[in-house]
C-alpha cells in the first residue's frame, strides 16, 4: 500500500514548482526501504521531488537504513542515538571532519532527552540544539514545573 501511494506521488511529477506543495512523511522508513521497489521510489523522491514541490520526511529509530538517502537532504534532525555505529555516522556527518566537535556531538547525541534534538540545516550552514516543551502542559496549554520551552542554541 505504501509503495503504491509513493508511486502515485512519483507519477504526479508533471510540472516544476517553486516551493513546497506536498509533503510525504514515512514513519518507520526502514520497512519501506528494505524492499528494492521502496528504495527506488524514496531515492527518486529525495533526489528529484524538490523541483516538483515535494518534500520528504523519513523517520527511523536507526540511521543505517537512511544512509543512502541522507546525502540528498538539506535538513537532518537527530534525536537520542544509542548504537555506536549510528553515533559515529551521525557525529561525523554533523562535525564536518573536526574531531573535537565530533566527540562532543557523540556525547550529546547519546544523552539527548525527550524533546531535545540536534538539527543540521545545510541551507544556512548551521547546527543547532533544539529544546521543545516536555508535554507537562496544564489545561490552558501553559507549561508547568519548569519546562524549558522551545529554543535553539548553536552546537558547533
Amino acid at each position: 500500500v505504501v509503495e503504491t501511494v509513493l508511486r502515485g506521488a512519483l507519477y504526479s511529477f508533471r510540472e516544476k514548482s517553486r516551493g513546497l506543495r506536498n509533503l510525504v512523511v514515512i514513519d518507520e522508513a526502514p520497512f519501506v526501504l528494505e524492499k528494492e521497489s521502496g528504495q527506488f521510489v524514496v531515492d527518486r523522491l529525495a533526489s528529484e521531488g524538490r523541483k516538483f514541490g515535494f518534500g520528504l520526511v523519513l523517520v527511523s529509530q536507526y540511521v543505517e537504513p537512511l544512509k543512502r538517502v541522507i546525502p540528498n537532504t538539506s535538513l537532518q534532525v537527530f534525536m537520542r542515538l544509542v548504537s555506536p555505529e549510528d553515533l559515529n555516522y551521525a557525529s561525523s556527518l554533523l562535525s564536518s571532519g573536526d574531531e573535537e566537535t565530533r566527540k562532543a556531538i557523540v556525547d550529546r547525541l547519546a544523552t539527548l532527552g525527550r524533546g531535545e534534538f540536534i538539527v543540521r540545516d545545510l541551507r544556512v550552514g548551521r547546527i543547532v540544539m533544539v529544546y521543545t516543551p516536555r508535554g507537562d502542559q496544564d489545561e490552558r496549554g501553559g507549561a508547568q514545573g519548569g519546562s524549558r520551552g522551545a529554543r535553539g542554541s548553536s552546537a558547533g
